[in-house]
C-alpha cells in the first residue's frame, strides 16, 4: 500500500503508472526468471473528506481496482472511483 496524502485520483494513477513502468523496465536477476519480464498491476482508491474515514472501505475499493487491473492483463493500473473501476 502506498498512501499519497492530498492526491486526487489522477495523481494516484500517474504514480501507479510510474511504478508499473519502473518495474517493467528493471532487469531482475533471479533463478528461474532471468529472461521473463516482471510486471505489476496496481489498484488505486481515493478517500474524500465527505466519505468519512472508513479505512476498511478504502482498502476494499483499492482491492476491487487491483482485481480489475489483474483481470485485464499484465502491467495495468485501475482506479476505483464511485463504484466504477477505470482501467489504464
Amino acid at each position: 500500500m502506498i498512501v499519497l496524502p492530498d492526491t486526487q485520483s489522477a495523481g494516484a494513477r500517474e504514480h501507479a503508472e510510474l511504478v508499473c513502468r519502473s518495474v517493467s523496465n528493471t532487469q531482475f536477476t533471479h533463478v528461474g526468471i532471468e529472461n521473463e519480464p516482471i510486471t505489476v498491476s496496481v489498484g488505486c482508491a481515493t478517500a474524500y473528506p465527505h466519505m468519512g474515514g472508513d479505512i476498511h472501505h478504502l482498502i476494499d475499493e483499492a482491492d476491487r481496482a487491483l482485481y480489475q487491473a489483474k483481470m485485464n492483463g499484465r502491467n495495468r493500473t485501475s482506479v476505483y472511483s464511485a463504484g466504477i473501476a477505470e482501467i489504464q
